[in-house]
């Protein structure tokens, strides 16, 4: 372990990154959290909130990801990071004042292109913070950001959005925001490579790199990495299925009998305390298999998720209001968020320091182009056909059919894993470390 490591500042550091992601989740997940009444007041398909949740954000974040990428491998990152909170929440604020479809779409953009500069900030500083032996762990309960901002957003849509109505939602989220961009500019920068055995490349000056020269190390990972490919496309897919859950306010409450603020209280704390605890336990399992096996991060996502998707899948068809459902349920937030750790601990491993940040922009992009996007496009689209052909429960099949595809991600992180130990054999070579 490196004697740069403390653990109380890696932790309290940790603890800061995990709130600003929680804001971040907030904001990202607020629409399908309020699908039902902007539904209601817009008028809008199903086909429109699989738009507004999936193409309109993610295409732009996940493209602007990999520059913003390539920006916190040559910048200030905490700066950076400022500058983005400041532009999503200002526009965040800006879509409760949307009167159609059009005036949302166009502001989801511009938040998405200022919540790209976040994660890859992140989890390169969180490299530089803590050892290897731990970021998986570091990783996992950064992405605790999720299940906590995604539980917060049905919760507020729960009290604060059937009281106030959803646009209050959007105005409050966004001048927290503001208040939270002005506490990041004076977060200290952590010396990159700090962590590594021998101390890496630390320093606190930035990479004298252009983006040109970053890409072509990026591309260059990805064509000698079968492991890095296969775990990007393997994760891409695994996303792809998850797209079904954008509609799970929708189906709870028209399909299922639950009432707009039963569903989102009851999942929302269900989320916060199955997703957390599947951070922290995907972390810490993922970094227990990798001290004892060749690309066992990997192995135990494959092995994770042949026991866990026809969990998935049968919640769909259990009764609702009992205890195998909401069992079900439990395990399947857990899962969603159990992969995240191993992931992008992973992802980070088998790229040179130098372009840490930039190869997480690469896995968003990937997970999103790949997974969200058209994830969450296709299950709209289903539950849309499905109705107008007259399926009894469109929304019930189509999400089923869209969480179907994540089966292909199975055996894609078994040959990521075959792989994992001799391609970083091969890079560390390369690089002399």
């Amino acid at each position: 372990m490196s004697d740069n490591y403390n653990p109380v500042k890696a932790h309290l550091f940790l603890m800061f990154l995990i709130l600003l992601n929680v804001l971040n989740f907030v904001d990202r997940y607020l629409i399908q959290s309020l699908a039902p009444l902007i539904v209601e007041d817009l008028g809008l398909s199903y086909t429109q909130i699989g738009l507004l949740t999936g193409f309109y954000f993610v295409v732009f974040y996940s493209l602007i990801g990999l520059f913003m990428g390539s920006l916190a491998d040559r910048f200030n990152r905490p700066r950076l990071m400022a500058g983005g909170l400041l532009l999503w929440s200002l526009l965040t604020a800006v879509t409760g004042a949307a009167g159609k479809f059009w005036h949302i779409a166009t502001a989801r953009v511009f938040v998405g292109v200022g919540e790209a500069s976040l994660t890859p900030a992140s989890l390169s500083m969180l490299s530089d913070t803590f050892p290897p032996e731990k970021r998986a762990f570091a990783a996992g309960m950064y992405y605790a950001g999720i299940p906590l901002g995604m539980g917060l957003s049905l919760i507020v849509a729960g009290t604060i959005g059937t009281k106030l109505g959803w646009r209050n939602c959007f105005y409050i989220l966004g001048g927290i925001g503001v208040a939270m961009s002005v506490v990041l500019l004076f977060v200290k920068n952590p010396a990159r490579g700090a962590m590594e055995p021998d101390g890496g490349m630390a320093t606190n000056s930035q990479p004298k790199q252009s983006f040109k020269s970053i890409l072509s190390d990026l591309i260059a990972s990805m064509r000698k990495s079968r492991s890095l490919f296969m775990l990007i496309a393997a994760s891409g897919v695994l996303v792809f299925g998850m797209g079904a859950s954008i509609m799970d306010q929708l189906w709870l409450v028209r399909e299922r009998g639950y009432s707009q603020q039963n569903a989102a209280l009851i999942f929302g704390v269900l989320f916060i305390i199955s997703g957390t605890i599947g951070n922290y336990v995907g972390g810490s399992i993922a970094d227990w298999c990798h001290k004892r096996w060749a690309g066992g991060r990997l192995l135990f996502l494959a092995w994770m998720e042949v026991i866990i998707i026809p969990v998935t899948l049968s919640i769909r068809f259990l009764p609702p209001d009992t205890f195998i459902f909401y069992a079900c349920v439990f395990l399947s937030g857990m899962s969603a968020m159990m992969m995240m750790g191993p992931v992008f601990a992973c992802v980070q491993d088998l790229v040179p320091i130098r372009i840490r940040s930039t190869s997480v922009g690469m896995l968003i992009l990937g997970h999103n182009l790949l997974g969200t996007a058209p994830g969450n496009f296709v299950a709209g689209w289903l539950c849309d056909a499905l109705q107008n052909a007259g399926w009894a429960e469109p929304l019930t099949y189509g999400t089923f059919f869209t969480r179907l595809v994540g089966l292909l991600a199975v055996p894609m992180f078994f040959i990521a894993a075959k792989h994992y130990q001799p391609d970083i054999d091969r890079m560390h070579a390369e690089e002399g470390t």
